[in-house]
């Protein structure tokens, strides 16, 4: 699936109204309206990155992850996660990507937090979501 959402779309959201779960393979992370529009205008992939790297202590131990998506101009791509806690930001992991057709840097943030003020919940979430 192609790319079909543009920077300005992503920009407009603030908030959500609704949490999705990001993958059945870890119940506890969720995702909001954004990045949920993300997922299904062919970005799915790069949620999927972001949940893998989760079975990595270095990087779950973080419990606010900034995710970069840097698109370079041979169309290849690094994810490259930071601990946005720390004041040098800190390089838990990159991954690079050979390929793809996004036509633009994209950043997420992974932040522990709960959805019901009782059970922890880690959320995927735009920066404009913030």
């Amino acid at each position: 699936m192609s790319v079909t959402f543009t920077q300005e779309e992503l920009e407009g959201f603030t908030g959500t109204e609704q949490y999705y779960r990001s993958s059945p393979f870890f119940k506890d992370i969720v995702h909001t309206d954004g990045v949920n529009h993300v997922a299904m205008n062919g970005g799915a992939w790069m949620v999927d990155v972001i949940n893998s790297h989760q079975l990595n202590q270095r990087v779950h131990a973080a419990e606010f992850q900034v995710w970069d998506f840097q698109v370079n101009e041979d169309h290849s791509c690094k994810a490259v996660c930071t601990d946005g806690m720390s004041d040098e930001e800190t390089i838990l992991i990159t991954q690079e990507i050979p390929y793809t057709d996004l036509p633009f840097n994209v950043k997420f943030f992974l932040e522990l937090g709960s959805l019901d003020m009782v059970n922890p919940a880690w959320v995927i979430l735009l920066p404009s979501e913030h």
